[in-house]
């Protein structure tokens, strides 16, 4: 399982890279977060409720 880790680190790091995420974190609960180029744009047009 190492071996995928580092794997999935090394894409997502360089996914940024190559500016088709803009971020991306994995959460204690071993969740992978990303966010996308783009996305913080549509979330600020999406009014507040």
């Amino acid at each position: 399982m190492s071996h995928f880790r580092v794997t999935l680190k090394k894409a997502l790091t360089e996914l940024v890279k190559e500016d088709f995420l803009v971020s991306w974190r994995i959460d204690e609960n071993d969740l992978v977060h990303v966010v996308r180029v783009g996305a913080q744009r549509a979330l600020r047009s999406i009014p507040a409720a």
